[in-house]
């Protein structure tokens, strides 16, 4: 019996790149002046190849790439503090901090900088390492208009704070698709033309889904969270920081709007409402909930439950606002980490590549404090300031050196999460048909049958060669399909060992179930990641992405607050409140910045941002 399958499609304009193409198609931006660039040309293919994928980024194909370049470090040189990984999170947070006058410096591991955002480079072709749904892209360039600019700083401040306030958006199902629908077998559908999102559409797809009765209920919880997404907006992200300053950044800049809200706020605003609770008031249909649950899941790792409505409303509004789209950036997610790497540098910050950290050091005179890190082979980095962790709850534990006693507070985020499931991923380069324009083809498709949703949301197909042709030599096409993965299956399976090749080879065979029914047969080359090679490459703890909390809210109900492992070791990222999602990380990591300025300067900065 052939299982149904539900399949929504979208397409949609490009967004900004922040560097040249690899392969110019017309009117793309030349290879910058006395910097010739060397490529291999791309191998040709008679036969499919397979490989284990989403290992270390081809550095060597990205010498445009601005988080491909390290810095250097000087015998004895210190900084006010050091950035532990340079995901989305730690980027954030060290532009930000690099703003505020600190000296920086962010230590990387692998050779390209952005952790789930990076992009890897082979035969050609660029593929993204990570899940790739965005919407509230800027229309331009941001990072370029940075470099370009004389106050490069000031902008580079706007960029990193775009990304932590909604744009650029990004999560394993940040969004839902509409515009069509369709069912099929197992060799896969990818629905009819694409659209937008956004809640002009979207109903219908609920109605062919689930019913007109629910329909109506979605109707209903849209209209709710819009008016409180409204009253919700009163606080903007970057007023935020973790200390008692707060009261000052969040109540007197706009007192006047912050106490009407506080006088006027709805009960399902309060910070103890989770966002089940709003969805109870509007949907009955078992069904929609479910698939609420799991939009709640993808989007910032937490269960309906266990996330705030005040933060989730306010998510769910941008989500399906009029005329909203899926978007998917030129340059592919690197773009935005490539934004972030030049504004760290605009004000004299510092990111090493292959810095794998091996342990955070304490100073013992002040009572076990961060005071740097040592890194792979035994160079220190100090940090006079703060350290900051943009590695996970559990990978910065296993950082803490032999005897040092972690706060209370850092136990208890870490005993109560749990890890959220890992991926799949399925990158293919495809000969395209004869004639095929790369614009007619569905950028985003994703599968809502009830067998395909995971744990962390639900399968997902991506043609980032509709955007952006430059990814791939002439006549290709780049695909990358994913799905939820639990680690289970995988526990104890050696890399390349016959069970370990058996699974992925199944596992690549239902994600090309749900590849474009053409593509299979003109395969060129493929590659499969699993989650070992989260493991192993991301160094990501059981392969997870991210956390997920117990129901009931992570952190005070829900609420941000700053989360430190020992006195000045901060921690940022997908295992903080907000929790997966590029804004999501993004808004931790400037927090975490936020609190070790003074507020003299954060009170500056968001002048400069008009907040």
């Amino acid at each position: 019996m052939q299982a149904r399958r539900w399949a929504i499609t979208t397409r949609h304009t490009g967004c900004f790149s922040s560097r040249p193409a690899p392969h110019a198609a017309p009117g793309a931006a030349a290879a910058r002046p006395g910097r010739a660039r060397r490529r291999a040309a791309p191998r040709p293919a008679t036969t499919a190849r397979a490989a284990d994928g989403g290992g270390e980024a081809d550095a060597a194909g990205l010498a445009d790439c601005p988080s491909a370049v390290s810095d250097s470090v000087a015998p004895g040189e210190r900084f006010d503090v050091v950035v532990i990984g340079s995901g989305i999170g730690g980027l954030s947070c060290a532009a930000l901090l690099a703003e505020y006058g600190f000296k920086v410096a962010v230590c990387e591991s692998h050779s390209v900088a952005g952790g789930a955002a990076h992009t890897w480079e082979r035969r050609g072709c660029r593929f993204d390492s990570g899940t790739a749904l965005f919407f509230g892209l800027p229309a331009k360039n941001a990072a370029a208009a940075a470099a370009a600019a004389a106050d490069a700083a000031a902008r580079g401040l706007d960029a990193a704070v775009a990304v932590a306030n909604g744009g650029g958006g990004s999560s394993s199902s940040s969004s839902s698709s509409s515009s069509s629908s369709s069912s099929g077998g197992d060799g896969g559908s990818t629905g009819g033309a694409g659209g937008g999102i956004g809640s002009e559409l979207f109903p219908a797809v609920v109605r062919q889904l689930w019913g007109p009765e629910a329909e109506r209920e979605w109707g209903e919880l849209q209209r709710l969270c819009s008016r409180l997404a409204a009253t919700a907006s009163v606080l903007h992200p970057a007023v935020v920081r973790y200390d008692a300053a707060i009261a000052v950044t969040a109540g007197l800049r706009r007192p006047a709007a912050l106490l009407r809200y506080l006088l006027a706020r709805p009960a399902l605003m309060a910070p103890d409402v989770m966002f089940s609770q709003l969805v109870s008031s509007a949907v009955s249909t078992p069904a929609l909930a479910a698939f609420l649950d799991v939009l709640c899941l993808g989007a910032s790792g937490a269960a309906a439950g266990a996330i705030p409505a005040a933060y989730m409303c306010r998510a769910f509004g941008e989500m399906f606002a009029p005329d909203t789209r899926l978007q998917w950036p030129r340059g592919g997610p690197q773009a935005i980490a490539d934004a972030l790497a030049l504004a760290l540098r605009a004000r004299g910050g510092k990111l090493l590549l292959r810095a794998h950290v091996e342990a955070v050091l304490t100073d013992g005179t002040r009572g076990g404090r961060a005071a740097g890190v040592r890194l792979r082979g035994g160079a220190v980095v100090a940090a006079s300031g703060a350290v900051v962790s943009n590695a996970s709850a559990w990978d910065t534990a296993r950082l803490l050196p032999p005897g040092a006693a972690a706060l209370p507070q850092f136990e208890s985020e870490v005993s109560s999460l749990v890890p959220s499931d890992s991926f799949v991923h399925l990158h293919a380069v495809v000969d395209a048909p004869s004639g095929l324009d790369p614009a007619s083809l569905p950028v985003h498709t994703y599968f809502l049958a009830p067998e395909l949703v995971g744990a962390t949301g639900w399968p997902t197909l991506t043609v980032a060669t509709a955007v952006d042709p430059s990814l791939a030599p002439p006549g290709k096409q780049v695909l990358h399909a994913y799905m939820a993965e639990p680690w289970s299956p995988w526990e104890g399976l050696a890399r390349g060992s016959g069970g370990y090749e058996r699974l992925k080879a199944a596992r690549a065979e239902a994600l090309w179930g749900l590849a474009l029914p053409w593509a299979r047969g003109r395969l060129d080359w493929q590659s499969v990641a699993t989650p070992l090679t989260h493991a192993r490459f991301r160094r990501r703890w059981r392969g997870a992405y991210g956390g997920k909390p117990a129901a009931g809210g992570g952190g005070d109900g829900g609420r941000p607050r700053g989360v430190r492992a020992v006195e000045g070791l901060w921690c940022c990222g997908d295992t903080v409140f907000p929790f997966v999602g590029t804004p999501a990380a993004a808004a931790n990591g400037m927090w975490v910045a936020n609190s070790l300025a003074p507020v003299a300067r954060h009170w500056a900065a968001l002048d400069a941002l008009g907040v």
